[in-house]
């Protein structure tokens, strides 16, 4: 008896030991029964539920004191489901997450077993992983970002171990991986020592981050020529847990470099090349300019430049011969202003007397003139009494269709009365039939019906009136329609005569303002005759004086002609060519004086240099030679 009664004892001393410890436990704990009711909580989760209440409310419509003793099914839209996994203790250990309003639960559930080992319920211990959810959210965003950023990416640890390369980069080392030691694919997880020969020398960077990170350098990979950046990965304490490396394939651009700077020393030699060929056209020039035609020009080619030296000599040489042309047609020019002198006196004589024909002329336009207005002017007049006829025949056409539209009406109205006879017609046919019936009654009625057989006797002579009066008043509408129609065709007709009084109106308006316009134009047309004759007369009177103004100007040429003989011979001219003495002209004249005329200075630009850019980025110490 004493045994037992310390067994019990024992055993309840360990239970309440077990539940201060799920009392005071630092984790959510919530036990339920094998009906799943929920029949406990510990202090830890009272206190997370109380802070998470409002949203408990939200969820279930219950706080949290009115939780324990619920059935848990309260809390699922399927609690099927969860009872099926529940009701077998071999499902559990089950985790599982869910959502509770904004929140998110972290849910482990254990079953409990009796001293028999019976499945008794379960317990559930939980946390709210909200925060943490939400940060792996973000990391998993920036992860995302950093996958698909366009550059080429690659981390390492603060060992120096390659832990990641972005899509960018494994796509970019694909390109390239024949000139690799190692396959893309194999290389996270190794060293960066293992691609360097000289390993020493990148430790001896990466060592010291602080002083020496970022750090840029231009390196060599198999035979592409790469842009590296390394910058420091530091934690939130700020202490050092990595290095990231951000680099491009630069082969092309060290590639145009290269070409650029060739290109710009053929252009500097260019430059004093055509400087030189400058100079030298430069001195054939200014021989030319102090009337030495006799100079070569000292080089050819055939580039732009010889080209150049090839026309510029051309052109000397053209120079040169056409000096000599002028030169032998100086006497040429003397005839013939001796010539046009003798045809100026001839053109001032016919001059004269074709001003005489020309006033003859003019003053019969003018009669002409005079006539032409006058008819325009008629036919003008003529025009405006064929527009008031035609305003007169449409306004008569106008009434005629107003008459016949009454006409239509006054028929229309006709039918509309004649329809009517034939009902009061039908009404006494039909009160004439009452009246005989009522007649026959009253007969039948004897003694008694004499007084209502001669009320139906007058009912129907009152009947057999109406009937008759409405035949006639049938006739006369009948009658009255008949010369409405005949109205109507008479207004058709006298309508169609005039719509054609109109057209011809129309026609005769068109003819007379044709013949109006005609005459304006012959008109105007005699006016520009005239004016043109008068334009003549003027150009004739100025011919006239024009011929002895020519005949003045050919004596002024003959002596402009000794002027130029006197140009020519400054020039000095190849061999061949002749500038010897001109023929003096026959006819004298004050010679105007002689003008100098300046050569134009040229300008020749100098060839502009070309700067070249500052030292490229120094290349880092190891080239990767063992890629």
């Amino acid at each position: 008896m004493t045994d037992t009664a310390n067994t019990n004892e024992s055993y309840t001393n360990q239970l309440a030991a077990m539940q201060s410890a799920l009392e005071n436990l630092g984790t959510n704990v919530f036990m339920a029964d094998r009906d799943l009711n929920l029949i406990y909580i510990n202090k830890k989760a009272n206190v997370t539920l109380k802070a998470i209440e409002n949203d408990i409310r939200e969820a279930f419509g219950v706080g949290v004191d009115q939780l324990l003793g619920m059935n848990i099914d309260s809390f699922h839209v399927n609690p099927d489901m969860q009872r099926k996994l529940l009701n077998n203790p071999s499902n559990l250990p089950h985790r599982a997450d869910i959502q509770l309003g904004d929140l998110i639960l972290d849910l482990n559930v254990n079953p409990v077993y009796d001293e028999s080992g019976e499945y008794i319920g379960a317990v559930v211990n939980w946390e709210d992983i909200t925060a943490k959810k939400k940060a792996e959210a973000e990391t998993e965003k920036v992860n995302e970002m950093m996958r698909q950023l366009p550059l080429n990416v690659m981390l390492c640890d603060s060992e120096l171990n390659l832990m990641y390369m972005n899509e960018t980069s494994h796509r970019t080392l694909k390109s390239i991986e024949s000139q690799l030691p190692v396959r893309v694919d194999d290389m996270i997880g190794m060293n960066i020592d293992s691609f360097h020969k000289k390993p020493e020398t990148q430790r001896g960077i990466l060592g010291d981050p602080r002083k020496n990170l970022p750090y840029k350098a231009e390196i060599v990979i198999g035979g592409e020529d790469v842009e590296l950046q390394a910058d420091g990965v530091w934690d939130s304490n700020g202490d050092f847990v990595g290095c990231m490396a951000t680099w491009s394939i630069i082969t092309e651009q060290k590639k145009m470099e290269r070409d650029q700077n060739e290109a710009q020393e053929r252009e500097q030699a260019a430059a004093a090349d055509l400087q030189n060929k400058v100079e030298q056209l430069l001195v054939v020039a200014q021989a030319a300019g102090n009337g030495d035609l006799t100079s070569d020009i000292p080089f050819t080619g055939d580039d732009s430049m010889g080209q150049l030296a090839d026309g510029f000599g051309s052109m000397i040489n053209n120079i040169s011969n056409v000096l000599g042309e002028v030169n032998s047609g100086s006497n040429q020019i003397d005839s013939g202003a001796q010539q046009i002198a003798s045809a100026s006196q001839q053109l001032s004589e016919g001059a004269a007397q074709q001003a005489a024909s020309l006033e003859q002329i003019s003053s019969s336009l003018e009669e002409t003139s005079s006539m032409t207005t006058q008819n325009a002017e008629n036919a003008k007049q003529a025009a405006g009494l064929s527009e008031e006829s035609q305003i007169s025949a449409n306004k008569g056409q106008t009434e005629m269709e107003e008459m016949s539209k009454a006409m239509d009406e006054i028929k229309s109205s006709s039918n509309e009365i004649s329809k009517i006879i034939k009902v009061i017609d039908e009404i006494a046919f039909q009160t004439n039939l009452l009246a005989l019936n009522a007649a026959v009654e009253a007969a039948r009625a004897g003694e008694a019906g004499k007084g209502f057989a001669v009320v139906a006797e007058e009912v129907r002579n009152l009947a057999q009136r109406s009937a008759e009066a409405a035949k006639n008043t049938s006739s006369m509408i009948e009658e009255s329609t008949k010369r409405a129609d005949n109205g109507v065709s008479i207004s058709v007709r006298v309508g169609e005569a005039l719509e054609e009084i109109v057209s011809s109106t129309n026609k005769v308006n068109t003819l007379l303002a044709e013949i109006a316009s005609a005459s304006s134009e012959q008109s105007e047309g005699i006016d520009q005759i005239n004016q043109g004759v008068s334009e003549l007369d003027k150009v004739t009177q100025s011919n006239a004086g024009n011929s002895e103004q020519l005949a003045s100007a050919a004596e002024q040429t003959a002596s402009q002609v000794a002027t130029l003989r006197d140009l020519i011979s400054r020039f000095q001219l190849k061999d061949g060519e002749d500038n010897g003495n001109l023929r003096r002209p026959t006819m004298t004249s004050a010679a105007p004086a002689p003008r100098s005329a300046a050569p134009a200075s040229r300008s020749v630009s100098k060839p502009v240099s070309v700067g070249t850019g500052g030292d490229p980025l120094p290349m880092g110490n190891d080239d990767f030679a063992s890629f």
